[in-house]
């Protein structure tokens, strides 16, 4: 794996943001969330789109913390500048100072032209499906989460997953016969570890679900890896062009597989009923 990038870090508080925060009780929602639920994930999943020189971007990771709040409230860009800048509770979540004022409503629409919808779409679904795995959603039935995984994505979770994990393998393959200096960078830059996981046919839904959830992340970000500038640039001088065609196939392959079989329905489809918080 590429070394981490170094993120913008709000590790630093004053004595009086410590002071600040300790006096907030506990929030029965965000503080569980904080507590339990791993956001760091993205962070190495997402390593290989920033460079590690020049101005420390924000983190992948506090960026799905900010969709969360935006999904949660059911807010609008600004109107999630104007929640993270009022609420100490929201504050805390995100780890900011008590005195943070450093976003826009740009910055809350959450560097998609970088990431890419697909895999911040992705990356947030995992998300959800850690907190489902946990029971901090599903059960109680008070209000509803934007984007939730459908229980039965397309086909049976079991099949669905199979078919990716075998798309991108085949991906990884044909590269590494056809062009082994790209698969090397490949290993070294991509978070691929789902890769070699199976997926047993009689888990609970809970845990088909993150392992789903998981598996979708990574492929999505190998599809994105291949769009970055330095790839895409040794792609296009590929010298090689039925190898060269041959991986867009597999490429546009797996995307279809994908789209077919990971992104949940409309909430009026009737296809499946929403999962609570």
């Amino acid at each position: 794996m590429k070394p981490p990038v170094h993120y913008k870090s709000f590790d630093l508080t004053s004595f009086a943001d410590l002071h600040v925060y300790s006096k907030l009780p506990p929030h029965s929602y965000w503080s569980q969330i904080e507590k339990k639920i791993d956001f760091t994930y993205a962070d190495l999943l997402c390593a290989f789109l920033y460079s590690s020189h020049g101005q420390h971007p924000y983190a992948p990771s506090l960026k799905l913390k900010i969709r969360l709040v935006q999904v949660y409230y059911n807010l609008s860009d600004r109107l999630t500048e104007e929640k993270i800048f009022g609420d100490l509770f929201i504050k805390r979540f995100l780890g900011l100072p008590v005195e943070f004022f450093g976003f826009d409503h740009s910055t809350t629409a959450l560097d998609h032209h970088r990431i890419g919808l697909a895999l911040f779409h992705a990356s947030h679904l995992y998300i959800l499906a850690q907190m489902y795995s946990l029971g901090l959603w599903g059960e109680r039935g008070k209000s509803w989460i934007v984007d939730s995984f459908a229980c039965q994505p397309g086909m049976a979770m079991v099949g669905a997953h199979r078919l990716i994990q075998q798309a991108m393998l085949r991906m990884l393959q044909q590269l590494k016969r056809a062009y082994p200096a790209l698969y090397h960078l490949a290993q070294q830059n991509l978070l691929l570890d789902a890769l070699t996981v199976r997926m047993p046919a009689k888990a609970e839904i809970r845990d088909q679900l993150l392992i789903f959830s998981k598996q979708v992340t990574q492929a999505h970000a190998l599809l994105k890896w291949f769009q970055t500038p330095d790839v895409a640039k040794s792609f296009a001088e590929w010298t090689n062009q039925p190898a060269q065609q041959k991986s867009l196939q597999l490429q546009a392959k797996l995307r279809q597989i994908l789209a077919e079989n990971s992104r949940p329905p409309a909430p009026d489809d009737g296809t499946s009923v929403p999962l609570e918080i």
